[in-house]
């Protein structure tokens, strides 16, 4: 079966990520959703924001106390890439 990743924010875009899950799942695909929402505990993601950003060495919630969004924002995108650009498809 095929799988998809799934990557966004929860924390803002939670409904949207999980309708989109759903479909994805309706129509055949297994999915693993990432979190990459800095202000995000959502229990409903297969890897939370926590381990993406530990992954890269950053502390989430550190991110999250920034008084600007779009930094910490970048920095989970970094995190991000630098937990999953060392895999192979």
């Amino acid at each position: 079966m095929p799988v998809v990743v799934l990557v966004g924010t929860l924390d803002t875009k939670g409904a949207e990520l999980i309708y989109l899950r759903d479909r994805i799942v309706d129509a055949g695909c297994d999915v693993i959703l990432v979190d990459t929402g800095i202000r995000s505990t959502d229990p409903r993601a297969d890897v939370c924001a926590d381990v993406v950003a530990d992954a890269a060495g950053e502390d989430r919630e550190s991110l999250a106390a920034s008084p600007a969004r779009g930094p910490a924002v970048m920095a989970m995108a970094e995190c991000l890439h630098a937990s999953y650009s060392h895999t192979t498809p």
